[in-house]
């Protein structure tokens, strides 16, 4: 049984008339005949009913009529999926990205570096949360994200990427700013004007943790805003500190605040790839994490 003949069939079934089916076919009437004989010897049946003047589809003719057109279905579902693969191939790649704030120049220097692997790379940003990243790319809206402090999710992969350092700002006029770099124990007798625990629960209890193993509990600042206002705050007042990701000191400038970083272990956190599975993009990803 060949494609041909189903598809000389079901135009057949659906004109009742061998003229028109050939005319329809653009074949000649003898070409439509020959394929339907062909096909009723194959199948053991008669498929039409010629004893009339009028061509009559037979009960296996019926039967036959949805059989066929399934087939046909398929066979054309199948060529589109063929097409579709090959225009995604010819399209450029697209990476979309999950990304964490504080990020800093990391993010430019892992596309450069990814640039080169990837000239004609198209890259869709995102910045979320965390978990709101992770279950993106547990669902397929992201291909990938770059997270801190993930549960152990064991749908997912998770690279290790590279470690951020959590650095500390302090008023310019304060003289631990003259330093190249602090212990946390240094702050002990500054308020420390923290994120809250409601806000980002990680970063603050890695913070207060490493405050902890350096023997002391710091004291409550000023409440806390938003980051750019706190820094910003800092330059008067009451001396206080605060914590932010090294990316974030980056991206701020003032000549009132001071950022330092500290020589405790505790402030750091590795940042992690999330991925649902590895592909030649994500291992090219990975590559350029470890590099930067």
């Amino acid at each position: 049984m060949e494609i041909k003949q189903l598809r000389y069939f079901l135009v057949v079934a659906e004109e009742l008339h061998f003229a028109r089916s050939a005319e329809r076919l653009h074949v000649v009437q003898a070409v439509v005949s020959q394929q339907i004989r062909r096909l009723e010897h194959e199948l053991g049946q008669p498929l039409f009913d010629r004893s009339k003047r009028q061509v009559a589809l037979t009960a296996a003719g019926c039967r036959l009529v949805p059989e066929a057109r399934a087939v046909l279905d398929a066979v054309s579902h199948a060529a589109a999926a063929v097409r579709s693969r090959s225009d995604e191939s010819d399209a450029p790649p697209h990476l979309r990205l999950g990304i964490a704030g504080g990020s800093g120049k990391r993010v430019d220097l892992l596309l450069d570096h990814l640039g080169t692997h990837f000239p004609d790379l198209l890259v869709t940003l995102e910045i979320g949360q965390v978990w709101e990243q992770l279950d993106a790319v547990r669902s397929g809206a992201l291909d990938a994200a770059l997270v801190r402090l993930p549960r152990n999710d064991q749908d997912l992969n998770l690279i290790p990427a590279w470690v951020d350092r959590i650095v500390v700002a302090i008023p310019t006029r304060h003289p631990l700013a003259s330093k190249p770099d602090l212990a946390l124990s240094d702050l002990a007798d500054l308020p420390l004007r923290l994120i809250p625990s409601e806000q980002n629960p990680a970063f603050a209890a890695t913070v207060l943790r490493a405050c902890a193993d350096s023997g002391f509990e710091p004291g409550t600042g000023i409440p806390f805003r938003d980051l750019q206002t706190t820094v910003l705050e800092l330059g008067s007042g009451p001396p206080s500190w605060t914590a932010m990701y090294e990316g974030s000191a980056q991206a701020m400038s003032t000549e009132r605040v001071t950022f330092r970083p500290v020589t405790d272990p505790g402030m750091v956190v590795q940042m992690w790839l999330a991925v649902r599975e590895r592909t030649t993009l994500v291992d090219a990803l990975a590559e350029a994490c470890a590099h930067i």
